[in-house]
């Protein structure tokens, strides 16, 4: 890791969201020398908390659905998840309200949600096992096989890209998609919302996000005691802890190349 004049290779990382500091981690356990720039006065990016009134709120995610990608990045510093954030599995999973008034307890255990489901339509309880058995090899493919972590950058990529992705129905949007399996609209909501996440919309998002029911049922959904901030705060004490160096109050206003 040199580039000629013995010292360690400078990477500047800017922005100290879930992202940023996820690959400041991983950068500086490769024995790179990472910066992280962040324009506000604390680090977290869009999770970022305030404090108001005597109350605090975290103001982006609330849920972890894949805590095996926080296992990893700790682990490069050789510590546990369990042992630097307090993670506890909700049961159910969320409680999601509808304007009639009615609501839906969601969770990842089949029996639970078909009995939850057949309230409104016994007909949809019954189609939930075939949406599964369609959500599972696009689960599969965007994470066991790390397709979702795939840059498709280059035309190549894309074209060999297209075979696959037309199998797994990867050109419908989520609607779409889950619209084949369910006819409340109640239930048609419960399967498609994850977009939502990340700002997308499930009319015009790629069916590849239905795979998101799929993995709150393959890894849980947690809640992190102390909100999401606590794990900001982890990522970021493990980063300094490797040798990192966080900059707040440091906007960026031009790359220069």
């Amino acid at each position: 890791m040199s580039n000629g004049t013995n010292m360690p290779n400078q990477v500047v990382v800017i922005g100290s969201g879930f992202g940023g500091l996820g690959l400041a981690i991983r950068l500086q356990a490769r024995g790179y020398q990472v910066t992280i720039l962040e324009k506000r006065g604390q680090v977290g990016g869009r999770a970022y908390q305030l404090k108001k009134n005597g109350y605090t709120f975290d103001m982006g995610p609330s849920l972890i659905t894949a805590p095996f990608l926080l296992e990893e990045l700790f682990s490069l510093s050789g510590q546990k998840l369990a042992d630097v954030v307090d993670m506890i599995p909700l049961d159910p999973y969320y409680r999601i309200f509808y304007h009639d008034g009615s609501h839906i307890d969601y969770t990842g255990n089949p029996d639970t949600m078909k009995k939850e489901m057949a309230r409104f339509n016994s007909a949809d309880a019954g189609r939930y096992d075939d949406f599964f058995n369609a959500v599972t090899p696009i689960y599969d493919a965007v994470i066991r096989e790390g397709l979702g972590a795939t840059p498709f950058d280059t035309l190549k990529q894309m074209v060999r890209f297209i075979p696959r992705a037309l199998a797994l129905g990867g050109f419908r949007s989520v609607t779409s998609f889950v619209n084949r399996y369910f006819m409340d609209e109640r239930h048609r909501f419960a399967f498609s919302f994850h977009p939502l996440f990340i700002g997308g919309s499930p009319f015009r998002s790629p069916s590849i996000y239905a795979m998101i029911p799929a993995l709150e049922r393959e890894a849980g959904v947690w809640f992190a005691r102390g909100g999401m901030y606590s794990v900001v705060q982890a990522l970021a004490q493990t980063f300094t802890s490797l040798g990192g160096t966080i900059r707040t109050h440091s906007p960026v206003e031009e790359i220069v190349v």
